[in-house]
């Protein structure tokens, strides 16, 4: 993807663009892991970038998707900022 490296240089735009691509194309192939590291990416942008609403819309996405595949690795960061949703988890 490099979005990241994008977002460090300062191309803001380019990064989600970025990202924004390969979250369409994960979708469309089916690539459930591709799509996750995606929304990771996004998300991480949006907090850094002071944008929550975006952060929490994207990041609801990944936990979601995470969940349904049975995946823990998304569910992590969520359980640090919200402990009711390890809870809903046992």
């Amino acid at each position: 993807m490099g979005a990241i490296p994008r977002w460090i240089d300062g191309d803001l735009a380019e990064a989600i663009r970025g990202i924004d691509s390969a979250l369409a194309l994960a979708r469309l192939m089916h690539l459930g892991q591709v799509e996750l590291e995606a929304l990771d990416a996004l998300c991480a942008i949006s907090i850094a970038n002071g944008d929550p609403d975006r952060a929490i819309e994207v990041g609801e996405q990944g936990l979601m998707l995470s969940k349904d595949r049975g995946e823990i690795w998304l569910r992590i960061p969520a359980e640090l900022f919200d402990p009711s949703e390890l809870a809903a988890w046992r």
